[in-house]
């Protein structure tokens, strides 16, 4: 997203907040931070940390604010360019519904056993097209039948 005003021409993204919690490289963290910070004039890191409770009552974490978002994002003519890893990690997510009838997107470690790696690419993307609240959740619930695991 780009900020202007008078003196303003700010690009603002979205960036993994996981700050090395959960098997974040610290060391990689810190370098992005430090970049990031070399060119704060031009730009600006808005964190999320995906692995939180979702505050809205559709989602039960982030993350899965993150997936349905792209899942929006894309439904309303948003595209990606040609990429067989990206692909495959934007295939590879099931969701199912909690039982406080939230949705919930299998979490990295159930997608790293499906697909054999971390889906990365399509990560960097939900962040890139991230809205608070994610997009179409009451559509989802709406048309879905309540299956255990369903597919996109």
């Amino acid at each position: 997203q780009k900020a202007r005003g008078p003196d303003l021409d700010l690009v603002a993204g979205h960036c993994d907040d996981g700050g090395g919690r959960r098997g974040h490289p610290h060391y990689l963290y810190g370098d992005v931070v430090r970049i990031l910070a070399q060119h704060q004039d031009e730009c600006q890191c808005v964190p999320v940390d995906a692995g939180v409770l979702s505050t809205t009552r559709e989602y039960a974490y982030v993350r899965d604010e993150l997936w349905f978002g792209l899942r929006g994002w894309l439904r309303a003519g948003g595209s990606v360019p040609r990429d067989r890893e990206l692909e495959g990690d934007m295939l590879a997510p099931r969701y199912a519904f909690t039982r406080e009838g939230k949705i919930k997107v299998d979490d990295k470690e159930t997608l790293r056993r499906r697909i054999g790696r971390s889906t990365d690419r399509a990560d960097a993307v939900a962040l890139a097209v991230y809205e608070h609240g994610g997009s179409n959740a009451a559509d989802v619930m709406a048309d879905e039948t309540r299956l255990p695991r369903a597919r996109w």
